[in-house]
């Protein structure tokens, strides 16, 4: 899974770890907002608020919550061996799929459509030479033979469903899905929240990206999230928006990266080119569809702004761009 991203301030919340002490009184009853905070799945911070009328019913709420997030984790993760998972196919097995990771898997299929190709699960073999540099003592680029070999094994028509089995063709390729594999498990986990509690208003963060469910049961009519300086993060966020029953998501340069000489070099990699992108400091994108919001931060970050401005209209997005010289641009509705 991908651990980057621009981090999402949350604002009037700041720090998820403890209950609140107001009670909010609603036409359904009196309820406490709660959160909490963990780490460690999908290999970054997850906090998760919500409206409960006890910290019983709370703890049910985030103990279901959970233990899907988990589930799913094991099932998308790339670095630890669990039965039939990701890690398995890209070790060179066949292996048996459940419908979550076949769902997955032709997401990202599509996604490789809707992105015109910048956005591919199979370019792990690129990736990977680039994690190598970049957690190096002492980090250098790669060459551009070496990712031009590992270019010849990402070819995402490798990705062989059948029969309720999933393989590779090639011993050489590599999936990563980082680029949507975060989203796909924050809708389903999400979904399955709601069908097994009934719950009424919740927000959910896994680094920094967010899913807002119906507004808040307290006087404010939507949650608000703040947008990062990504020259200065710990300073106040530059912009606050509003969001309910929609999803936030976002992807920068700043949160992950090494740099070589002087020069920084992003997480992002551009198929194309092969090199990590160069077009922009961050992007955030708000969506109904959390998977969509996903899918744009990566491909928005990876093309020129007339092309960026063209797809997050096609798309009905709203974006922020900030570019490489800390301008902002927006869609004319964000």
């Amino acid at each position: 899974m991908k651990k980057h991203i621009c981090k999402v301030i949350l604002l009037a919340i700041l720090i998820l770890t403890s209950c609140d002490d107001e009670i909010y009184e609603t036409h359904e009853g009196n309820y406490e907002r709660f959160s909490t905070q963990s780490i460690g799945l999908f290999d970054t911070a997850i906090s998760f608020m919500a409206y409960a009328e006890t910290r019983e019913d709370f703890n049910h709420y985030t103990e279901v919550l959970f233990n899907k997030l988990e589930e799913l984790h094991k099932v998308f993760t790339i670095f630890e061996p669990h039965p039939n998972n990701l890690y398995m196919l890209n070790a060179g097995h066949t292996i048996e799929a459940s419908e979550v990771l076949i769902s997955l898997l032709q997401i990202g299929k599509e996604a490789y459509e809707i992105s015109g190709g910048r956005l591919n699960i199979a370019i792990g073999p690129i990736t990977n030479i680039w994690s190598n540099q970049r957690n190096s003592a002492s980090p250098a680029l790669p060459s551009l033979e070496e990712l031009q070999e590992a270019a010849n094994y990402i070819d995402i028509e490798g990705i062989i469903i059948e029969d309720g089995t999933v393989r590779l063709n090639n011993p050489n390729m590599k999936l990563d899905v980082g680029t949507i594999g975060k989203a796909y498990a924050m809708v389903h986990a999400t979904n399955h929240l709601i069908e097994q509690t009934g719950i009424s208003s919740f927000l959910l963060s896994v680094g920094g990206d967010i899913i807002a469910h119906n507004a808040p049961l307290s006087n404010r009519e939507t949650w608000v999230v703040g947008i990062e300086d990504p020259d200065n993060p710990n300073n106040p966020a530059i912009r606050a928006v509003n969001v309910v029953n929609t999803a936030f998501f976002a992807s920068g340069d700043y949160r992950r990266f090494f740099t070589v000489g002087d020069v920084r070099f992003s997480h992002i990699i551009d198929p194309e080119t092969l090199f990590p992108a160069n077009y922009f400091k961050s992007v955030n994108v708000i969506h109904e569809d959390a998977i969509m919001a996903e899918i744009l931060t990566t491909a928005l970050f990876l093309m020129p702004i007339e092309e960026a401005q063209e797809m997050a209209n096609y798309y009905n997005a709203r974006v922020l761009w900030i570019d490489l010289e800390g301008n902002i641009i927006t869609t004319p509705d964000f």
